[in-house]
């Protein structure tokens, strides 16, 4: 399991694949940004987005970043791959769910 913090929000709790596979996404989407990629790096290492403890911009452009492939996902725009293998439809709308209950913790937090 992995989670992402999200301020004054119930936490994200999902499985470690889905929680990969978004910062994955989210790091494809803003490979410009070399900052956000490190941090996702790293949060990814330890499992967790702890948004509170994220100083400067990045702690703005994190989440916004996060909320921009949520978004794409939920249009089906991103997401239906997980290591070059297409997910079985069930777990398609599973992930779908998942990464929009984050969008609508991030609306809510901005």
């Amino acid at each position: 399991m992995a989670v992402v913090d999200v301020p004054g929000q119930e936490p994200w709790i999902v499985a470690r694949w889905a929680f990969c596979h978004f910062l994955e996404d989210v790091q494809d989407h803003f490979g410009h940004d070399a900052e956000l990629v490190e941090r996702l790096e790293a949060s990814m290492a330890l499992d967790g987005v702890i948004l509170d403890l994220m100083d400067g911009d990045l702690a703005r452009r994190v989440p916004q970043a996060m909320l921009t492939v949520a978004d794409a996902t939920a249009r089906g725009e991103s997401g239906g791959e997980v290591r070059g293998e297409t997910l079985a439809p069930e777990s398609q709308r599973q992930y779908v769910e998942a990464v929009a209950e984050l969008a609508e913790k991030l609306r809510a937090a901005s």
